[in-house]
Formats: structure tokens, C-alpha cells, sequence
């Protein structure tokens, strides 16, 4: 069953050219992953309601949030499975439908940081919410930096950005000018949320990927997610 539903249609956003064997090998895995934690009660019922999201926003604040996270996603009748990527897939995340007809989400952590988690993390919701139940039923594959960004990817993009960071609020940060450390902190703490993720945007925004380094929490999420799966 994970292989059948392993050949749906994919869209898939890469700067590069994906071997297709390599994921669909890769998706398999993730399925099969999936389908253990379904198997072992571990998800709960899943509804196509996202008004509990700002719980999750909530978490990013937390030094446990990326397990925190998982936890609350299977809770919610999301699988969140961890799977380094297979060479040649260029993989990020991606959103899908397990045989069961439960939402699946799959990161490979490629970039260990949370200013990548939980941007990734977000997008890949904007597809579970906006596109996986669609008419269009395709499966979803996403390089970060992959190029190509049609309306979908877009809508998943806005998706994340907003419920990380409403735009009303982002337009009053002053770290956006300041672009300090200290300016940093102070927006985080009024908006609620960890500090990597006003950095990763400033970051992305100005295609400067020098400065806030220690800022945007590096090594900090695969130990905590790979563990718990131990």
C-alpha cells in the first residue's frame, strides 16, 4: 500500500533535477514510517481545521519545540516523520496522504537549524490545509530554495510567513532596519515567538546569509527529533 500510494502524482519545487527512483524510494520510507506510528494508536483524529496553529507558534519559543512540535501534530492526526534525504533528491520537506487518508508530513533536516524547521515545518502545513484535500490531489515536495514558485507554492509560503509572523507585525519590527542582535531579541519578545525566525527572514529577505549566525539556532533540532525516534 505505501508503494502504490507512493506513485500519486508529486509536484515537486527543486532548483535541480530529482532522481524520481531515489524519491520514490524516499517516500516509501516516510509512508512506512507513517503507518507505524498510525498502527501504534499514535495519532489522534485529524480535522480540516488549522484555529489550533497558534499552539504550535507557541511551541517555537519552548528549547524542547521541534519534539514538542511532533507531539502536538500526531496529537492532531498529523504524522511528522524525520527522513534524511536519499543523494540526489534535494528534499526539504514534503506533504502527502497516507493510505489512510491521514496527512503526512516529511522533513530531512538537511539544514539543521530552527529557522529552517519551523519555516518548513509551516509550508508544509500550508499544503496539508490548503492543497492536500483539493480536487487536485497531488503530493508535495519542496527544495527550500527551489525555484519555479507557481500560485500553490505561493499560497503555502504566505501560509507559513503569516501564522509565523502576521505581516501587520512583521512591517513594525525594527529589527528589519536596525538588523542587530539586540533588535532581534526585543521583536521575538514581543511577537511571541523564538528568535530564529525573525533572523531566517531577515536572512532570506536580504539574501545575506552571514549575519544573525547565532541567531538561528544551528544544531538544534535534528538531536531532539532524531532521538525521540530512537
Amino acid at each position: 500500500a505505501q508503494f502504490a500510494t507512493a506513485l500519486h502524482r508529486k509536484k515537486v519545487r527543486s532548483g535541480n533535477a530529482p532522481d524520481e527512483f531515489a524519491l520514490l524510494a524516499w517516500q516509501t520510507r516516510v509512508l512506512d514510517i507513517a503507518r507505524t506510528q498510525h498502527m501504534h494508536g499514535l495519532l489522534g483524529p485529524f480535522e480540516l481545521d488549522d484555529r489550533w496553529i497558534g499552539e504550535l507558534v507557541q511551541l517555537t519559543r519552548d528549547t524542547h519545540g521541534p519534539r514538542k512540535a511532533k507531539n502536538l501534530l500526531l496529537e492532531k492526526g498529523i504524522s511528522l516523520v524525520i527522513e534524511r534525504h536519499l543523494s540526489g533528491t534535494y528534499l526539504d520537506g514534503a506533504a502527502m496522504l497516507a493510505p489512510s487518508g491521514h496527512p503526512v508530513i516529511a522533513l530531512t533536516l538537511r539544514y539543521d537549524r530552527l529557522d529552517n524547521f519551523w519555516f518548513v515545518l509551516f509550508h508544509e502545513l500550508g499544503h496539508v490545509f490548503l492543497h492536500l484535500f483539493s480536487s487536485l490531489r497531488l503530493d508535495f515536495f519542496d527544495e527550500e530554495d527551489g525555484s519555479g514558485k507557481d500560485d500553490l507554492e505561493k499560497e503555502a509560503d504566505s501560509f507559513a510567513l503569516n501564522q509565523l509572523v502576521p505581516e501587520t507585525a512583521w512591517k513594525q519590527c525594527l529589527s528589519r532596519f536596525a538588523m542587530t542582535n539586540e533588535a532581534v531579541l526585543i521583536d521575538a519578545e514581543k511577537l511571541g515567538i523564538d528568535p530564529s525566525i525573525i533572523a531566517g527572514r531577515i536572512r532570506k529577505e536580504r539574501a545575506n546569509y552571514q549575519i544573525f549566525n547565532d541567531l538561528i539556532g544551528a544544531g538544534a533540532v535534528r538531536s531532539q527529533l532524531e532521538e525521540s525516534e530512537a
